[in-house]
């Protein structure tokens, strides 16, 4: 069943994240650095690994992301 979003607000000093429920509850939230090296060509990259190792650490299955 898919009732998970992840969110991203993506700022210049810091990107915020987080795992919400389709019924709005939040269930993990995290913050990193805007990686913006090379001109900006890593921050979403940089996202992404950041949301990939964290639906690890939190044993999250891919398939409930919407």
């Amino acid at each position: 069943m898919k009732d998970l979003i992840i969110g991203i607000d993506l700022g210049g000093t810091t990107t915020k994240s987080a795992i919400i429920k389709t019924n709005g509850e939040l269930l993990h939230q995290w913050t990193i650095e805007t990686n913006t090296e090379q001109n900006g060509k890593q921050i979403i990259p940089t996202i992404i690994a950041s949301i990939k190792q964290t639906i690890v650490e939190q044993q999250i299955a891919m398939a409930r992301i919407l």
